[in-house]
């Protein structure tokens, strides 16, 4: 990828680090950031793990970027010199050879209309500022690494960096050799969907998915799950249906229910709290802290059934 210009002017100026001559980067991403210290910690992090960053300092000069160059990953900030990143994301998801390009905000801007505006238009993460640098690279590789429109190649020196050369393949989506929890998550949007997997499978969450409402009650009649994480806004029938047939049913009602989901509302998570759901969680809540949460209403529920395992039978009524 040529060199657009080296350092920064008032228009926003777009420049690459380069890597070694003797290395090829396992990706490229464009970052549309215009505070040129957070660009530039943003590039050195990113270059350490093989990643070539190109920074645009303006919605304009980043349309200008994509139209020349093909990227693995974009980065948005919302904030920005003439076009906002919310209006890049858009004009991106409305061009048929740009718009499975994955799109990560990286915002000062949290409140809950800007990261559902986000999510609208087809983020696939929302990544609060001041954000940490290992939070960052983590989430970065996370999706370039599952991204849908990475080619074979890429996918192949994500696998080979994650391993090590030569060394053996990560065991498949849902294996873990011990795993604390098993879990099902409902979840139409393949990209967070494997986010989530990846993060709680580095966790010892074991993790199946389904694309559908009607998928994912399949599955949970057909295997054992300590708890069902749900989105709400699903194809087919919405988590709040799911949510409530699963507490309907004898075999099911004792499992766990999560709702986890990019537009969360007060009069949903009523209804969630009023079906017996265990909690309501904002897409956005990641890595550690997601499957904190998991762990303790797994652990909450297999003690409540050791529990009522050790209750004595009621007498029998005397006749």
């Amino acid at each position: 990828m040529p060199v657009h210009r080296r350092g920064w002017n008032a228009a926003g100026a777009g420049k690459v680090v380069r890597m070694n001559p003797s290395e090829s980067p396992i990706a490229q991403v464009l970052a549309v950031e215009d505070n040129a210290n957070l660009a530039g910690l943003m590039q050195r992090a990113l270059q350490a793990e093989g990643v070539e960053l190109t920074i645009a300092g303006s919605g304009e000069l980043a349309m200008q970027l994509v139209r020349e160059h093909r990227f693995d990953l974009i980065i948005l900030n919302i904030n920005l010199p003439g076009i906002s990143g919310l209006e890049v994301c858009r004009r991106l998801k409305l061009n048929p050879a740009r718009q499975r390009i994955p799109v990560i905000f990286a915002s000062g801007e949290t409140s809950r209309q800007f990261v559902d505006q986000a999510f609208h238009l087809g983020a696939v993460d929302y990544l609060p500022k001041p954000f940490g640098l290992e939070d960052f690279k983590t989430r970065v590789l996370a999706h370039l690494g599952l991204s849908a429109c990475g080619t074979e190649a890429l996918r192949a020196r994500w696998r080979a960096r994650q391993t090590g050369s030569g060394g053996s393949a990560p065991p498949p989506p849902g294996v873990l050799p011990r795993s604390l929890a098993r879990i099902l998550y409902v979840e139409d949007q393949p990209a967070v969907a494997a986010l989530v997997q990846l993060e709680l499978e580095q966790a010892q969450i074991s993790v199946a998915t389904a694309p559908t409402g009607e998928q994912g009650l399949a599955l949970a009649h057909e295997q054992k799950f300590d708890l069902v994480l749900l989105d709400q806004w699903l194809p087919g029938i919405n988590g709040t249906e799911v949510c409530r047939r699963l507490k309907s049913d004898p075999a099911l009602q004792d499992v766990p229910v999560m709702f986890f989901t990019a537009y969360p509302s007060l009069t949903h998570e009523h209804e969630a709290s009023r079906l017996g759901a265990a909690d309501y969680l904002q897409k956005g809540v990641l890595g550690p802290r997601l499957a904190a949460r998991i762990l303790a209403e797994v652990e909450l529920a297999r003690d409540r059934t050791a529990h009522s395992r050790r209750k004595p039978p009621a007498p029998a009524n005397q006749i």
